[in-house]
């Protein structure tokens, strides 16, 4: 598998920057700290750099993490940072339990050109939202009234 990240320029935003900085040096830390448990727990596959500018922005370059197992803390907890973490499966079912596995079930993404297939997940994935073929938007195919599902 190669890496999918591209060059990225951090700086400030609205500025020519494709990144922009954590909102805190507390933030940085923590994402700093999950870097450091994703490396024990799986195989990073790109990014990682940590980057300080001269105003004392802070930045994390985006992140791929391989091999991340379903009990691991990098699969388990929400990083709040540019971290991706991808765990294979071979069947939908095997997909789809691994995705309710998670412990917060906020948000679920799901990637599909079938149309019947994005139904049928949307209403087995246990998610407060549900996105088809996007992420961070709310989908029109899931509506629970709680933030979660587990809330």
């Amino acid at each position: 598998m190669s890496c999918p990240v591209t060059v990225i320029s951090p700086g400030k935003r609205w500025a020519a920057a494709t990144l922009g900085p954590l909102v805190s040096q507390a933030q940085f830390e923590k994402v700093c700290e999950y870097l450091a448990i994703g490396k024990r727990e799986a195989t990073l596959l790109c990014g990682g750099d940590t980057k300080q500018i001269a105003d004392g922005k802070l930045f994390v370059s985006p992140t791929v993490f391989t091999d991340v197992a379903s009990h691991h803390r990098i699969f388990q907890e929400e990083i709040f940072g540019l971290v991706l973490t991808v765990t294979r499966f071979h069947e939908e079912s095997e997909g789809v339990t691994l995705a309710n596995e998670s412990q917060y079930g906020l948000a679920a993404s799901l990637w599909t050109a079938n149309l019947g297939r994005a139904h049928r997940l949307c209403d087995a994935l246990q998610a407060g939202t549900v996105t088809v073929n996007g992420v961070d938007a709310v989908s029109p195919l899931r509506r629970d009234e709680t933030i979660g599902y587990r809330s």
